[in-house]
């Protein structure tokens, strides 16, 4: 005890302990609240599928030469990608059509393509699939791709010759109601 507090009465000794109780819970209460805060915060940002990270940003940064050498053999290349929304044949499925020409508008035989896509209001929900060829450049896949708006497609090409890439945004319509042909 020091001098102030061996002058004090029981009484305000009693007072002074309380207030130093209520203040103390004050300033625990002040950092558990904002600590609380913080992890709920954390938490919501990172399981609200509208927020996403890039995969694989990392590796693309490292393989950049890569990246740019397949940007410049994409556009040597010229080849085009045309996307259409099919009538569907099940309930919350959508039927995609692709065409595939090359710089003179031929159809390109023998290749596969492969495509993950991801509405853009829920970039971190990505679909990938392939898409069945259907004839010569033409191919087809059904996807649930259920909310209609504006949506990214990031297409690989393969053919026994060369490798094509292409990021395409389309805007689908809504699915019909019974999910079969309209």
């Amino acid at each position: 005890m020091n001098r102030y507090t061996q002058s004090m009465t029981p009484e305000q000794r009693a007072k002074e302990r309380k207030a130093a109780i209520i203040w103390g819970a004050i300033i625990v209460a002040i950092l558990g609240s904002s600590l609380t805060l913080a992890i709920v915060m954390i938490f919501v940002s990172g399981s609200d599928p509208s927020v996403a990270v890039e995969p694989d940003y990392y590796e693309q940064s490292i393989n950049w030469d890569a990246v740019a050498a397949q940007r410049a053999r994409n556009k040597e290349l010229g080849w085009t990608i045309r996307f259409e929304d099919a009538p569907a044949v099940a309930i919350g499925q959508r039927t995609l059509t692709a065409t595939l020409r090359d710089r003179e508008g031929a159809l390109i035989e023998g290749a596969t393509l492969a495509v993950v896509a991801f509405h853009n209001a829920r970039a971190a929900d990505r679909v990938a699939f392939p898409m069945l060829p259907t004839g010569p450049g033409a191919f087809t896949a059904e996807q649930p791709l259920r909310n209609p708006g504006r949506w990214e497609f990031r297409c690989t090409v393969v053919t026994p010759d060369d490798t094509f890439t292409a990021t395409k945004t389309e805007t689908l319509d809504a699915l019909p109601a019974s999910g079969g042909p309209s």
